[in-house]
Parts: C-alpha cells; sequence; structure tokens
C-alpha cells in the first residue's frame, strides 16, 4: 500500500511572512546538480550507517509508526529519501517541467500573502515523494490552499519555526526541520521553487576514522525546540539518544546531553525560565535539564513511552505528558512524581498543545482529538472530535487563535485538516472543518 500522511506541522503566526516571496529561477543544469547532489547525500548516509559500528550508532528495535527501522535499507533509500520520482530525470523531462515551472511561477507571483493570513507548514509524506507544503489559511475568509512546496531530501517528523539563522544580521521566516537523517536543515519560507535549505546543522560523516570529529546527530532527529527567549539556542532530540543544544551564531552545536537510555522524542522549553528543557524519551523517563549548568535535575517515571509533552498552563512546575499507552499525565518537576494520570485515548497521544489558559487539547493514533478543562484537581473532557482521518501524527496550535487547531493524519482521502475547537467538535460533525484530500489543492476561490 502507498504512504500518504501527515508526520508534522507547524503553524506561522501573522505577519512574519513576505507579502510576495520571491521566485527562484533554476536552470536545467542547476536542477540536474542539485538533485545528484541530494542522492549522493542520502545514499552515503546509508552506507555509512550500514557499516557502522553497532557502539557507533544506537540500534532502536522499537515499533515505530513512520517504519523507522528500515529508513537505512539500500533498496528503500530512495523512496524514502523523497527524491526517488525525481532522480531518473533526463534532459527531456528537465526541459518540460522547467517550461511548466516558469509558468506555474507566473501564477503564483500573484498569491499576494495578506497581513490576515497564517502560515502552516506541513510535511507530507506521499508514496516515494516527502514534500514541505506551505499553506495559507485565512480565518475570515474561510480560506485554505497550499501556496508552494518544497521536495526534502528526507521524511520529515519534526519543524520548528525560527526568526534567526546562521549569517543573517537580521530577522526573517525560516523553517527548521529534523527527519530520518542526522542533518538538521533549514528553510527559507520566503523563497518559492528552491531545492537546497539555506543553512545545514550538522553532518555525520562518511568516513569512520571522522566520526569523532563529528558535530551533530548521528541517527534521526526527532523533535526540535527553539528558545524564544535566547533566539539563538535551537535544541534537538534524536534516535541516537541525545539532546544537543545549537548555537545560530555559529551552526554548531554547543552543548550535549547523552542521559538517556533510549531515543528522545519530545522537547519543551519552560515559558518562563529560559534555561530550562524538558525532554521526554522512549526509556519512560521525563528529564528535566538546566542548560546552563550543563546537567539533568529532576528524572520522573511515567506510564508508557513519553509521546508529547507541554508546560501546564496555570502551574509553572507541573508538566504534562502523554504517553504511548494512550495516558496523560501531569508530573510535579521539583520532585519527579506523577500527581495525577487519566486515560486519556485507546492508543497513543501524537499531540498535546495548550489551548487558552486553563485546556489542553490531545490527539491520538485512534484517530480522536479531545479537549480538557484543568480547572478542577483532575482533567476533565470536555469535547471529542471523530475525525475520520486514520492514525493521527501531528497537532498543531494556531499562534493567533488558541481556538485553531490542524491535525495530519495517515488516511489517504483525508489526511489533513483545520479545525475551529469553538465550532467544529461536535461529534461527527464535519461542518467548518477544512479538508486536503489526497493531494488536491484546495483553491482560495477567486
Amino acid at each position: 500500500m502507498e504512504h500518504n500522511f501527515i508526520p508534522c506541522s507547524k503553524w506561522i503566526k501573522r505577519g512574519v511572512a513576505k507579502a510576495k516571496p520571491e521566485v527562484v529561477q533554476l536552470s536545467k543544469d542547476e536542477l540536474k546538480g542539485l538533485v545528484d547532489k541530494a542522492k549522493s547525500d542520502i545514499l552515503g548516509f546509508a552506507g555509512s550507517v550500514k557499516n557502522a559500528d553497532k557502539t557507533d550508532v544506537p540500534q532502536n528495535t522499537d515499533e515505530d509508526q513512520f517504519g523507522m527501522e528500515d529508513y537505512d535499507k539500500d533498496d528503500e533509500i530512495e523512496d524514502l529519501a523523497g527524491i526517488g520520482g525525481l532522480i531518473s530525470l533526463d534532459d527531456e523531462d528537465l526541459d518540460t517541467e522547467e517550461q511548466e515551472g516558469e509558468e506555474n511561477d507566473s501564477d503564483k507571483e500573484d498569491d499576494e500573502i495578506k497581513p490576515n493570513d497564517n502560515l502552516i507548514a506541513v510535511g507530507h509524506v506521499t508514496g516515494d515523494i516527502s514534500v514541505l507544503e506551505v499553506y495559507v489559511y485565512n480565518e475570515e475568509d474561510n480560506d485554505l490552499y497550499v501556496h508552494h512546496d518544497i521536495v526534502l531530501p528526507t521524511v520529515p517528523l519534526a519543524l520548528e519555526w525560527l526568526s534567526n539563522i546562521p549569517g543573517s544580521p537580521s530577522s526573517g521566516n525560516y523553517l527548521a526541520m529534523g527527519g530520518m537523517t542526522p542533518e538538521i536543515t533549514i528553510w527559507n519560507l520566503d523563497l518559492v521553487n528552491i531545492l537546497e535549505p539555506t543553512v545545514k546543522l550538522g553532518r555525520f560523516s562518511r568516513r569512520k576514522k571522522d566520526r569523532h570529529r563529528n558535530h551533530g546527530h548521528r541517527d534521526a532527529v526527532l523533535d526540535l525546540a527553539w528558545n524564544t527567549k535566547m533566539p539563538h539556542i535551537l535544541a534537538s532530540g534524536s534516535v541516537d539518544r541525545t539532546v544537543l543544544l545549537w548555537d545560530l551564531a555559529t551552526a554548531k552545536a554547543a552543548t550535549q546531553f547523552k542521559d538517556f537510555e533510549e531515543k528522545v522524542q519530545t522537547l519543551q522549553w519552560h515559558p518562563t525560565e529560559v534555561n530550562i528543557l524538558m525532554a521526554g524519551s522512549c526509556d519512560c523517563k521525563l528529564r528535566l535539564m538546566d542548560c546552563r549548568l550543563e546537567e539533568v535535575l529532576i528524572t520522573a517515571t511515567v506510564d508508557g513511552e513519553v509521546e508529547k509533552t507541554a508546560w501546564h498552563p496555570t502551574n509553572q512546575f507541573h508538566a504534562l505528558v502523554g504517553t504511548s499507552n494512550g495516558t496523560l499525565c501531569a508530573v510535579d518537576c521539583r520532585n519527579g512524581s506523577v500527581v495525577w494520570q487519566v486515560k486519556a485515548h485507546n492508543k497513543e497521544i501524537t499531540g498535546l498543545v495548550v489551548v487558552g489558559g486553563d485546556s489542553i487539547t490531545t490527539c491520538s493514533t485512534d484517530e480522536t482529538v479531545k479537549v480538557w478543562s484543568l480547572l478542577e484537581s483532575n482533567p476533565h473532557l470536555k469535547q471529542t472530535k471523530q475525525t475520520n482521518m486514520g492514525e493521527l501524527h501531528c497537532l498543531s496550535l494556531c499562534p493567533d487563535n488558541p481556538n485553531i487547531i490542524c491535525i495530519g493524519g495517515s488516511k489517504k482521502s483525508c489526511n489533513f485538516k483545520v479545525i475551529n475547537l469553538s465550532t467544529d467538535m461536535q461529534p461527527d460533525a464535519d461542518d467548518g472543518d477544512m479538508d486536503v484530500e489526497g493531494d488536491a489543492n484546495i483553491d482560495d476561490g477567486t
């Protein structure tokens, strides 16, 4: 069965995107050169992982919903790399695609981004292609459509918005992406028709004798967290059982935490304590780290692998945790004790965000979205929605309206939705949902 799912998404606040993104014109030779380079990089990494010592790259024995166990197999690497459909292009194909691209570009230049538009960056895996789709969402006009997209060199697993990147003296509109390979790529969302990222963080050496010189992860990157209080710091968690803190001023990893027994799946900076970072991993542990002292302060054990985390909206000492068993719990980060826990979903929790000042929203591979009130001592279930989107893989909150979310799933005919929690959460009610069916773009209605 052909893959068609949404593994990750990220809302981008209004007003940061250029009204008219710049269209990059690529020649036939430039296009072919970039495709060949992407193929070489991916196949090189696959060979490095295959030949590495067991002590050099941690072995992942867990079942994984994205099939990560198999991502380093030679016979599948071209497909999972997201460039399989481009590798075989000959000169005639390139000429045709270049002409079609020029026609499409002339249309897209008219797609002006309005001041009240949000962007939504969506990782989309369809067949052997991985794409970053940049949607425009306008709440007032009820519009949702793909503005432009970027063919990715690997399956995307984590997205994080940035205003600062290495070497740039001014703020911009950038997206950091972690995926199946160790390298973190940063893309300029104000550019259309790009095939190469603006910045790459970390690189896995193909030569065994050079691996001690690596300044990055050694396996897939599962989550990213930007420190908005200290915007030159980006945290990343990986299958290699480490957390890295990147200095965006130098594009180098400044700090490494290696206190994990399994892959690190989720990261969250504390909303007020700028040096405090929590990390959840597949060893059923939540760790609170002081990045200034470079040490782990508290370790808590929860019921299942830690899938998602968030800080409690009204208690700065409590962390909220969603697990692989569908358990939702609160952990007191002063002593590591579990304050409360409930069976929130029938399967693993794949999304957890704070909505408003006293509620959270969760999603799961059981195909449901739920809204919980935290006003009482234990969470109270307020609303449930059966999405009919297959297994849900991601949940992201609009930064300009806490009642609007987007979710990504695995059902080919309907794998992406924007939902208004204030109007669209009645059971079996689809009115107001904006669906993307298959690969079709939603027109803006003009």
